[in-house]
């Protein structure tokens, strides 16, 4: 999903982005380029989460059957690293 978006913001981007470079001037040219990098920057950010998110999921997957509670101990808050837990 994370990608998708990625992919439609920069689709609607395009135009506009394309009219920057179209102009040839180098200041207009060199913004666009700006926002094109700081886009590139913040979807690996977001992309970065959504790994650990998918990453942490198969994990809980694979050790559902052993801990019983632990999604609910999730939803709940638990604190495992101060526990001492999992």
């Amino acid at each position: 999903m994370t990608c998708l978006q990625s992919l439609a913001d920069l689709e609607q981007l395009e135009g506009p982005l394309m009219d920057c470079f179209g102009t040839r001037d180098p200041e207009t040219t060199a913004a666009a380029v700006r926002l094109v990098l700081t886009h590139m920057a913040w979807n690996s950010k977001r992309l970065l989460g959504a790994m650990v998110l998918d990453r942490m999921d198969a994990d809980l997957l694979s050790t559902r059957a052993d801990f019983p509670d632990l999604c609910q101990r999730l939803v709940n808050g638990a604190d495992f690293v101060n526990e001492g837990n999992y």
